[in-house]
């Protein structure tokens, strides 16, 4: 397993790529190689993935 911590930068990042970036998670988690997706609360535009 691994645990994965994704930082974005907010100023860098438009909203479609947003978009495209949850259905990208989504998928991913849908299909089981995701087990835990959530964002972080310590940063802004941040969150962990657990993955297989």
């Amino acid at each position: 397993m691994y645990l994965i911590d994704i930082c974005l930068k907010g100023d860098q990042v438009t909203e479609d790529q947003l978009t495209a970036h949850r259905q990208w998670f989504s998928r991913h988690f849908e299909a089981g190689d995701f087990l835990i997706v959530g964002p972080s609360k310590s940063r802004a535009q941040s969150g962990l993935i657990l993955a297989r």
